[in-house]
């Protein structure tokens, strides 16, 4: 395993000794060697895009609403009062309490969302919010300093927590102060790199120069013991977030110290492909290799993408549910042991989040179809399904329960602010970043996302109107403005069957249409161009790998979950060959009935009880 280390006493020696050896060239050029990686798909901004009406946009509605409802004074009174400011605004409850170890975490989260939803929204009420909560941190930055904290250095508690966990102090007695720093980061960031706040980049560039001089301080030995501390040792995306302020701003810096999050239990068996998830906490690692697959993408070290590609299959095939949830009770468990951990306590919302991310990041590094079947099934069935929509201020899930009987749960608007509260915030507010990609040469279309949407590619002259009512159907039209040679990959989702329709201005090009890949339709466009795209909705279903008897019935990518408060197994008699059979559709979209057991789609489970899982019997004979 390489050491990342910029220990500075043994580096003076070793430089001793290069020189001495007459090797002192080779070994800096090679120390200072990196080579970006360049990306094969691009993202568009979040401003290219705009969402059609749909449950979409009706949770992102209640979000942006909810992030004007919140109170700035509120938000800013933990660090005010850790910076010596007067505050006199009512504390927050939850993690946000002022005895919270955790405090301040959810001010990054609403920095970040409230930066998404500017980008996307372009409402000023978003910007003038974010500026001035931004603006305010840097006034407590300075106030921190000036009453003896280090230079640099921004929470909303003092550096105690910091050096307790430098003494490996466990948790409770300190509760992931690295986690939170990473949150405010993150903020900080995405307000500068959305909306375009300056003063958010300077902050964040003095909180990574105080992590940098502060870890450059510790023995390599002891950053493993304190990374591998349960909860205690949890940072969240710093090394990602400290990987990106490097791309920003080209400081070499940021990326070394990113390095110094390198977690050894973690990346030496992901690295190898070995499995040892079980018993970890889920929501502690998977950040942790968001990090390292930027630290790939700004050094081209292969190590990190080969760690990160390996735990993206081990989780996806071995630990997600159905709904592409991952972890149980927040823990990742046995590989392939999923019936026995159906209960309340199943996928964090906030594992669903960094799983997304992660998908996302991996389908820019290799844009193939299977990342985007795993993204739509996690985004319809957990992130879609995560929010109240009776709650007028976006109340969302911490965990969502798969035990039969399950009832979701949500959040408080002041009272709650978990972990899952906070990226509740950011997860409706981008729905749009993934439906759409480009090619890094520009040349190429991906269309992954069936959700009505509009794309504006000015730089191509492209103005492409997505219209579908998926998943209700399978059907997606999407017309085409403007002119131009152009390759448009349509994916086709691996759910799909056969009798796969495709038409271009009403003609059926002769295309290969394989489920699970993408069909790519290259021509010259003209504006009025319409392509047509269907494929049947139809009913399946999933097995669990530990008891196979154990199923889920599926509408395409949709769970269908039975509405019943009863906390015993419901049993079912189905004929896995004609489940039309047995499954009737009500007439309501998505909604079927089998005997007197009422299906609807898990994103509309709400405030009732819920069986996501059935016990089967097989197929019966038939008259």
């Amino acid at each position: 395993m390489k050491s990342y280390r910029n220990h500075k006493p043994l580096r003076k020696n070793f430089l001793v000794y290069l020189l001495a050896a007459g090797l002192l060239f080779t070994a800096v050029a090679a120390e200072s060697e990196t080579v970006p990686v360049k990306m094969k798909a691009v993202p568009f901004d979040l401003k290219e895009v705009s969402l059609r009406k749909s449950v979409f946009t009706a949770n992102r509605d209640r979000t942006i609403a909810y992030l004007k409802y919140l109170n700035p004074d509120r938000l800013l009174h933990n660090f005010r009062v850790a910076a010596g400011l007067p505050s006199s605004a009512a504390p927050m409850g939850g993690w946000e309490k002022p005895d919270c170890k955790l405090r301040g975490h959810s001010m990054g989260h609403v920095l970040s969302a409230l930066a998404q939803a500017w980008a996307g929204s372009g409402d000023l009420q978003l910007k003038t919010k974010l500026d001035l909560l931004v603006a305010e941190l840097g006034k407590c930055q300075d106030a921190m300093e000036k009453r003896g904290s280090p230079p640099g250095f921004l929470s909303a508690y003092d550096v105690a927590q910091f050096e307790r966990l430098e003494e490996l102090t466990p948790y409770p007695q300190i509760w992931a102060p690295y986690y939170t720093l990473h949150k405010i980061l993150a903020g900080l960031v995405a307000a500068h790199r959305l909306a375009g706040n300056d003063p958010a980049l300077n902050i964040a560039e003095k909180i990574a120069g105080w992590v940098g001089r502060r870890l450059n301080r510790v023995p390599e030995s002891r950053l493993q013991e304190m990374w591998n501390l349960y909860i205690a040792g949890e940072y969240g995306g710093m090394n990602e977030v400290l990987a990106e302020l490097n791309a920003l701003t080209g400081k070499r810096e940021y990326l070394e110290t990113a390095r110094l999050f390198d977690k050894r239990r973690l990346l030496e068996p992901m690295q190898n492909n070995r499995n040892k998830l079980a018993g970890l906490h889920a929501n502690q690692h998977i950040p942790q290799v968001l990090g390292y697959l930027r630290i790939h993408e700004l050094s081209g070290d292969p190590m990190y993408l080969k760690a990160a590609g390996n735990f993206w299959r081990m989780v996806t095939a071995h630990h997600a549910y159905v709904i592409g949830g991952v972890s149980e009770a927040e823990m990742f468990r046995e590989p392939d042991r999923l019936a026995s951990y159906l209960t309340e306590k199943t996928c964090e919302t906030c594992c669903a989040y960094n799983m997304l991310k992660l998908t996302r990041q991996l389908f820019q590094n290799d844009p193939r179809a299977h990342y985007m079947d795993y993204y739509e099934r996690t985004l319809f069935n957990q992130i879609l399904a995560s929010q109240d929509p009776l709650d007028k201020h976006s109340a969302v899930t911490y965990f969502m329960p798969l035990n039969p009987g399950a009832r979701k749960t949500y959040s408080n608007e002041y009272e709650d602010f978990s972990c899952c509260h906070g990226t509740g915030m950011e997860n409706h507010t981008k729905y749009q970043d993934s439906i759409f990609f480009r090619s890094a040469g520009g040349d190429t279309l991906y269309v992954n996302l069936y959700i009505p949407a509009v794309l504006d590619w000015k730089e191509k002259g492209f103005r492409i109107v997505q219209e579908t009512d998926f998943p209700c159907s399978g059907q997606v039209k999407l017309t085409v403005s403007g002119q131009g040679r152009l390759r448009v990959k349509l994916r086709i989702p691996a759910w799909a069957g056969e009798d796969i329709v495709l038409r271009v201005n009403g003609r059926i090009p002769n295309l290969k249409k394989t489920p699970g890949t993408y069909v790519i339709l290259d021509r010259r466009w003209r504006s009025g161009d319409v392509i047509q795209l269907g494929f049947p909705v139809r009913l399946r279903l999933q097995r669990l790998p530990d008891i196979p008897d154990i199923v889920s019935i599926l509408a395409g990518p949709i769970l269908l979950v039975g509405v019943s408060d009863s906390h015993e197994w419901i049993h079912l008699d189905l004929d896995p060959e004609n489940l039309e059979r047995d499954i009737v559709s009500t007439g309501n979209p998505l909604e079927f009935r089998v005997k007197d057991l009422t299906l609807v789609p898990m994103y509309k489970a709400h405030h009732h009880g819920y069986h996501s899982h059935f016990i089967m019997h097989g197929s019966r004979e038939r008259d």
